[in-house]
């Protein structure tokens, strides 16, 4: 998949229009250096990529020196990114576009290197997947030495927004600086593993504070889950088809799952053995999960028989959620939240 990094350098940026051009992600500068500086556009960035879709991700500017710095950063990254969820790693960006470190006697190879694990590991130890980002040039003479960390690697050729080189030993590559939408330019990555299923499966950036409430709680106790918050086009869509399904006005077709949604996913579940005055919420199950989600041999026929029971199991089994082809709150929000495993 495709996706871009940005930073305050990039101004105003449209996110559906990054979307809309074949973008999954983006990674976010959220900071830099030794004494900390929170990017400006960090927090308004994340909120309008989450609000959108998009998977997230950030990195961190390094202006480390010694073993000592890197500890600093890694506190200062974790001070900034704490309470968010990223779907996407955490990255230490080792480089020196500003000559800061030449200017200061170039650390050797070896503490370049102590300088990312350090990093990652106090990233990995707080529960983060972590990564460092570097040029080509950097990983094949300088970072030789990096642990078990995933790798972000850069890569230009002509620089014309085209992927000119493959990079698949790398988690992710940058291949241009100059990528346009709408006559503005970005960087521009590959991502050659979805980092998703490992992220949310080990409950990691961010993801380990959700704690899956059973279909059976119930509605007295059940509040909502902030946890389960989204914001995005397809919640409008599944509004509709539920108020449509249950014969209903309930819902407000507002584009956000929040508690009054949540609430009757947890309390309105399709299953096999449900019936409706008429076929729309069931339709919109089968067309979300064939459209979406590549179940293809998936009939749009709005009743919910076995083969559809089927492709919910497996959908389920695939996010390690509870298995019994019912869709309540948890399934239809994995549905919604529009990870494709």
């Amino acid at each position: 998949m495709y996706g871009l990094d940005l930073s305050k350098h990039n101004g105003s940026v449209d996110f559906n229009a990054i979307k809309n051009s074949g973008n999954d992600f983006v990674i976010l500068r959220c900071g830099y250096g030794v004494n900390g500086t929170k990017d400006p556009k960090f927090e308004e960035y994340y909120k309008q990529a989450k609000a959108v879709g998009l998977k997230v991700g950030a990195y961190y500017y390094s202006y480390a020196l010694n073993v000592t710095g890197a500890k600093a950063e890694a506190n200062n990254c974790l001070s900034y990114i704490q309470g968010k969820q990223f779907e996407m790693p955490v990255y230490i960006d080792m480089e020196d576009a500003d000559s800061y470190k030449a200017k200061n006697g170039m650390p050797s190879n070896s503490t370049l290197n102590e300088i990312c694990n350090e990093f990652c590991r106090i990233l990995e130890s707080n529960g983060y997947y972590a990564g460092v980002y570097a040029s080509k040039s950097w990983f094949d003479n300088k970072l030789t030495s990096i642990g078990n960390y995933t790798k972000w690697i850069a890569r230009y050729g002509t620089n014309d927004g085209t992927k000119q080189f493959d990079y698949p030993s790398y988690g992710m590559y940058q291949f241009t600086s100059n990528y346009k939408i709408n006559g503005k330019s970005f960087d521009r990555n590959y991502c050659y593993v979805d980092f998703t299923i490992a992220i949310k499966k080990n409950g990691l950036n961010g993801y380990g504070s959700i704690d899956v409430p059973h279909e059976t709680v119930s509605s007295e106790t059940w509040k909502g889950n902030l946890n389960y918050y989204l914001e995005n086009d397809r919640v409008g869509v599944w509004q509709k088809a539920m108020n449509k399904g249950f014969d209903t006005d309930e819902l407000s077709v507002d584009n956000k799952f929040g508690i009054a949604s949540q609430n009757f996913a947890k309390n309105h579940i399709l299953w096999s053995g449900q019936r409706h005055k008429c076929p729309t919420s069931i339709k919109w199950l089968q067309t979300i999960l064939r459209d979406h989600y590549e179940f293809y041999n998936l009939d749009i026929d709005g009743k919910f028989g076995s083969y559809t029971e089927k492709c919910v199991k497996e959908f389920q089994s695939n996010r390690n959620i509870t298995v019994d082809g019912k869709v309540g709150l948890i399934t239809t929000y994995y549905l919604l939240e529009g990870t494709v495993y």
